[in-house]
Formats: C-alpha cells, sequence, structure tokens
C-alpha cells in the first residue's frame, strides 16, 4: 500500500477525530483563518470569479430548482411578509407606483385599457391558464399577445438580445 492509499484510508476511518481537529483549530486561529482568506480572494479575484462562473454554468438548473423548491415551501409566509410590508408602507408603495406611472405613460395606459378591455385567453404557445399581457406596440393597447411568464420572460429575453 503506498502513502497515498494509506492517507486516503486513515481519513475514511478517522473521519469525525480529523473534523473534530479542524473545529478546534478554526476555533483558535479565526483571525488568521480570516486574514489568509481575504489576501487570497484579493490575489486570485479573477481566478475565483472565472470558477464561480464556470460552477454556476453547470448547476444552473440545479440552483433554479432549489431556489423553486425554497419559494414553493414559502409561499404563505412570503404572502404574509408582502402584506405585513405593505401595510406599514403604504406611501413608499404609492410613491413607486406614482414614479412608474409618470415614466411610463404609454405603458401604464396601455396596461389599464387591456385590464378592461379584454378577457383573459390561455397562454398562445403553451395554453397555460396563468397569462400575463404582452403589448408588442404600447400605441396600441388592446393589440396584446397573452403569454404564460415563462414564454413571456423568454420572449423579452430574445427582444433584449436582439437590441
Amino acid at each position: 500500500m503506498d502513502k497515498k492509499e494509506y492517507l486516503r484510508q486513515y481519513r475514511i476511518k478517522n473521519k469525525e477525530k480529523i473534523r473534530a481537529q479542524s473545529k478546534e483549530y478554526e476555533a483558535k486561529n479565526k483571525e488568521k483563518i480570516a486574514a489568509y482568506q481575504k489576501t487570497y480572494g484579493e490575489n486570485n479575484r479573477e481566478q475565483l470569479r472565472e470558477a464561480s462562473k464556470k460552477y454556476w454554468e453547470e448547476n444552473k438548473e440545479r440552483f433554479k430548482e432549489r431556489v423553486k423548491k425554497y419559494r414553493d415551501a414559502r409561499k404563505e409566509e412570503k404572502a404574509e411578509t408582502d402584506r405585513i410590508y405593505a401595510s406599514k408602507n403604504r406611501e413608499k408603495i404609492n410613491a413607486r407606483h406614482k414614479a412608474f406611472y409618470y415614466k411610463n405613460k404609454e405603458k401604464w395606459a396601455a396596461r389599464q385599457k387591456a385590464r378592461r378591455g379584454l378577457a383573459k385567453k390561455p397562454c398562445i404557445i403553451c395554453g397555460g391558464l396563468r397569462v400575463e399581457r404582452h403589448h408588442p406596440n404600447y400605441t396600441k393597447p388592446l393589440e396584446v399577445i397573452f403569454l404564460c411568464k415563462k414564454h413571456h420572460a423568454g420572449l423579452h429575453k430574445r427582444l433584449s438580445l436582439a437590441i
């Protein structure tokens, strides 16, 4: 048995002992470890950024699934915190709505006319019933395409890439 294999076997057999020693070392040397990590991060910023991008690209779907699970598990909790925030910050919310209105008058008018004048239809791509309205042209507010959230986001992504 060579040295490498011996060390691997040793780590397997003494996993708890090694873990305890590591925790003890970390507790005694917090400042030293933090200083090392800071200087390492500063000296290798570009390499770490590239590794992070690569890892994200390789595991994008896994991360998205994890976020979806997290959000789905906390829907009621999120709705409650949103209600509390809205009740405490009504002025802020109204100011945001007012600012949006003045910045996007055409968009606002198109949204209001579409809400009042059009019945919801299923998504034109997948037939989903939870739809959003897409205005190809804000000057023609009743010309609306009904898309589910997924296809609406995809359309805007393609449109932004085309610009």
